[in-house]
This record gives C-alpha cells, sequence and structure tokens, in this order.
C-alpha cells in the first residue's frame, strides 16, 4: 500500500495504463483505448496494492487486470466483451457495470447502480471560457453517463460569474460570506486555515476542490467544531476534498444537524471523493469524536477514505493510540443513506456506526486499529465483547442491506493479545442483511475471531467467509446507548432547526 491521494478524471488514455493505488484514489470519467493493470509487477515487488476506485469509465480495446490487488470497487463501467478473469484477491465489487468478470466468492456483481449523481468538473467551453458541468440525478442506472459528443444530461455553470475561487489563505469567513452570497465554492490547490466550519446553507450549493491531495480544509486552535458543517438542505454537493485533523475538533464533516428529518428524495445531497484524516502530520495529541456524521436522509456518498492515520514514525502502542484519537469513522442516524465505495479503517471504537433506516453500502474496506494498546482498553458493548466491529448497525435498526465487505486484521502495535470478537454486526432481524463478507489477517499476532455475530470462523487459520447473512443463528449484539455529539457541540452561529 504505497500510492494514496490520486485522482484522475476526464482523460482518454492511448498508450499502458498502470494505477497500482491504494486507498483515496479515483479514475473517473476516462476512455482507455490500451492495455491497462492496477497492480504493478516491476522488480520483486506488487507495492501491495490496496485500492481503490474507477466509476464512469469506459474501455475500448482489452479487459484490464487486477492482478493481486486486496479490493477493488468499479462502478459505471464498460469493459470489452471477453470471458477472461479480471483479477483481486478478496473483495471485488462491480457494480452497474458491463461485461463484468463473473461472479464468484471475490466478484460481487451488482445488475444496476440504484441512485448515482457523477461528480461535478471543470472544463474550457467553446467559446474558451472556464466552466463547471453538474450532472444531473440518475436512477438504476447501467454504464456510463457520457458519450464521444455529449457530456450526458446536466447543466453548464460558469466559473467567473456563478462560482468563488477560493485561494490558499482565504478565510472561513470569506468562504461563509460567498456561500450567503449564492456562489458555490470552487477550491484551489492550497491548505485552507479555518477558524469555524465551512457553512454549507442553502439549497444546491457546491464546494469542489481541485483534486483530493491538492486541497486539505485545516482547523486552527480557534475552531473546535469541525471542517465542514452542511444544514439539512436540498441538493448539496461537496467533491474532492481532504479533512485533515491539525487541531481537535468534534466532527471532520457533518451532514445535517442532529434530529434533522427533511425529505430529499427528490434532490438529495451529494458526497462524493472525501478525505478525512485523523493524525499522522500533527506533534501534538488531538482528539475528534467522530470524522463523518451523515444526520441528513437521502444522502449519496461515492468514494469516501476515511482514516486514523495510526501509523508512521511515531512509536506503537500506547503512545500513538492516545496521540491520534478518534471514536467513531462514521456515524449515519439519517435514512435512506446509501454509499458506494467505503473505506474507513484504524479508529478506534466502532469505525462504522450505522442508526438510519434503510440503508444501504456497496462495498467496504476496513483494517481495525493497529495500536490498541491491549484488550483491557480495546473491548465493546461494556467490556464483554473483543474489541469493536469494523460495520455495526445498531439493534433498534429493522431495514438495511449492505454487500461486498472486508475487514482485515493487523494488529501490529499491541501487546501481542489483542483481538476482535466480530468484524460485523448486525441485530438479528428479517430485513437487516449483509452479503459477501471477507475478513483474514494481514499481519501481527491478533485475530478477527468471527466474520458476524459470532460465526465464520477467524483469521487464525486464514481467510473466512460469509455469503450472506439474514435472521441468522448468529448471537444478537448487546443493546447499546451510543456516545454521540450533541447539539451542545455546535457553534453559536449553525442553525439548529427542528
Amino acid at each position: 500500500t504505497c500510492t494514496f491521494w490520486r485522482s484522475m478524471e476526464n482523460v482518454t488514455v492511448m498508450r499502458d495504463f498502470a494505477w497500482t493505488v491504494s486507498q483515496s484514489t479515483s479514475a473517473r470519467r476516462m476512455q482507455i483505448e490500451s492495455t491497462s493493470k492496477y497492480i504493478s509487477d516491476i522488480g520483486n515487488t506488487n507495492f501491495w496494492g490496496s485500492g481503490g476506485f474507477i466509476a464512469d469509465t469506459r474501455y475500448t480495446s482489452s479487459r484490464p487486470s487486477w492482478g493481486g490487488q486486496q479490493q477493488w470497487y468499479t462502478r459505471n463501467t464498460i469493459f470489452p466483451a471477453g470471458a477472461e478473469a479480471m483479477g483481486g484477491s478478496y473483495n471485488m465489487v462491480w457494480q452497474g457495470c458491463v461485461n463484468p468478470p463473473q461472479a464468484n466468492e471475490i466478484n460481487s456483481l451488482i445488475p444496476v447502480t440504484p441512485v448515482i449523481r457523477e461528480k461535478p468538473f471543470l472544463f474550457i467551453d467553446n467559446d474558451g471560457e472556464y466552466k463547471v458541468f453538474v450532472p444531473a440525478w440518475q436512477k438504476n442506472r447501467v454504464g456510463v453517463s457520457w458519450s464521444s459528443t455529449d457530456k450526458g444530461e446536466g447543466k453548464i455553470q460558469d466559473l467567473l460569474t456563478d462560482w468563488y475561487v477560493a485561494k490558499e489563505g482565504d478565510t472561513d469567513v470569506e468562504i461563509n460570506n460567498a456561500l450567503k452570497a449564492g456562489k458555490n465554492i470552487f477550491f484551489t490547490a492550497g491548505h485552507y486555515s479555518l477558524n469555524a466550519p465551512v457553512q454549507v446553507n442553502r439549497k444546491d450549493a457546491i464546494l469542489l476542490g481541485a483534486g483530493i491531495a491538492s486541497v486539505t480544509l485545516e482547523p486552527t486552535e480557534k475552531n473546535t467544531w469541525g471542517c465542514i458543517y452542511a444544514d439539512d438542505k436540498d441538493g448539496i454537493i461537496i467533491a474532492g476534498l481532504l479533512m485533515d485533523s491539525f487541531n481537535s475538533t468534534i466532527y471532520q464533516i457533518r451532514i445535517g444537524n442532529e434530529g434533522a428529518s427533511a425529505d430529499h428524495i427528490v434532490n438529495p445531497v451529494l458526497l462524493t471523493d472525501i478525505t478525512c484524516r485523523v493524525g499522522g502530520v500533527q506533534s501534538k495529541n488531538i482528539q475528534i469524536h467522530t470524522s463523518m456524521q451523515i444526520n441528513s436522509n437521502n444522502v449519496v456518498g461515492d468514494h469516501f477514505w476515511l482514516w486514523r492515520a495510526d501509523h508512521g514514525s511515531q512509536p506503537g502502542g500506547k503512545t500513538r493510540w492516545t496521540r491520534d484519537r478518534c471514536r467513531n469513522g462514521l456515524i449515519v442516524t439519517g435514512n435512506d443513506v446509501t454509499l458506494y465505495g467505503l473505506f474507513a479503517e484504524h479508529y478506534q471504537e466502532y469505525e462504522v456506526l450505522w442508526l438510519g433506516e434503510r440503508g444501504r453500502t456497496y462495498f467496504l474496506q476496513n483494517e481495525p486499529p493497529y495500536d490498541a494498546p491491549n484488550q483491557a482498553g480495546w473491548s465493546s458493548q461494556g467490556g464483554k465483547v473483543q474489541g469493536y466491529a469494523a460495520f455495526k448497525i445498531a439493534n433498534s435498526v429493522k431495514d438495511h442491506h449492505s454487500i461486498g465487505m472486508g475487514s482485515y486484521a493487523v494488529f501490529t502495535g499491541t501487546d501481542g493479545n489483542v483481538n476482535k470478537k466480530n468484524a460485523f454486526e448486525i441485530p438479528n432481524s428479517p430485513n437487516v442483511k449483509l452479503e459477501k463478507m471477507c475478513i483474514t489477517r494481514f499481519a501481527g499476532p491478533g485475530n478477527i475471531e468471527n466474520v458476524i455475530n459470532g460465526i465464520g470462523g477467524s483469521t487464525a487459520t486464514g481467510v473466512k467467509r460469509v455469503a450472506s447473512y439474514n435472521n441468522g443463528s448468529g448471537t444478537q449484539p448487546y443493546d447499546e446507548i451510543f456516545d454521540l455529539p450533541n447539539r451542545e457541540s455546535y457553534p453559536a452561529y449553525i442553525v439548529m432547526n427542528d
């Protein structure tokens, strides 16, 4: 896992394409007219490819090779016809694709993408001016959104009249004033120091970054709240941004106030190419409650990497555990939230905690924290259960369906006696279902003891899979009261609408 924070969009590739990547990497809206591979065969290493995400892309000449990639999520992509395997080791999800590989224990095929809006993008129009294309919402889509002569359904906005072009050094006051004045925000490359969150407070507002690694939002010591707070409004788009943790905050990004109840089914909220990083860059202890919380209904997420940075040059064990602290990667309280390509890892408690109804997740990649110092300090459900599940659906949830879930043990910074009871925990309920789950151990002495709810086997004896779990024979998790951020967490100017 050597190549992170890369993005490529709106490109035609006419020569050999090698894209050996890991997390926080996306390739979108591409035409690939050459051979392509997603794992390196240079020298004696494959660079431990741990990707990745491709969407809205057309291959014209040959079927690509994913070789030994750990996992990958591919959405709405067209491949040439053929029967040869395209590779992958543990969890490969193909959604809304034309000519995908054959389904098997590794490959999960999902025929359509139920609801999607492609990421907005910058382009130069025929008049020589910079414009932004904002694609329309689509339902039950198969294949790409564009053709050689047509961008697809959507709207064109003028960059200079409809947008505020932010530059490094611009303050949160300037950015928030532009939003209030009706402008969308295009973040050019740079580091943005924020004394208060960017508040997305109106319908159809857009925040668009120039690239995943190019734009970072960084709270100052004055900002104890987070990077972005979005109100409970229709049609908000937040895309191509990295939220970093230079100081302790409640969130990194929050969508909708606690108790948000508006119906956005006609015009959902879109979050795309979002990265949250906790730790790894600052020299002091920091604490964040939750990287991302989605309280609004009808939110669509299209590629997240939520990451507590628990490795690097700092020492392992307890020192690292207390230096870079964050409980949860993602908390979902909203209903009808759909996520495509979710990467969430190394958080200290439940890495994904789902409390909303009718949630859908298509692909999860997870590693537990490397550095839980001992089992007594890393146990859930009142200390009765070893560790915390990577993907936790609360017992109160009545309807949920997720597909393509992978969690991989890497307990390299512990005292040598740390294990996790379950990779996934869900209520034994008729309409709560997980499919195509996989666990294994990559490194370290500890193990994930079960795939889900006490069944499926331990990583101590290799890769374990459960094809489907729905109201099964496993042990119902204990009831819990979850510690969530509350209204007192918000700055005074955030309007809390009931």
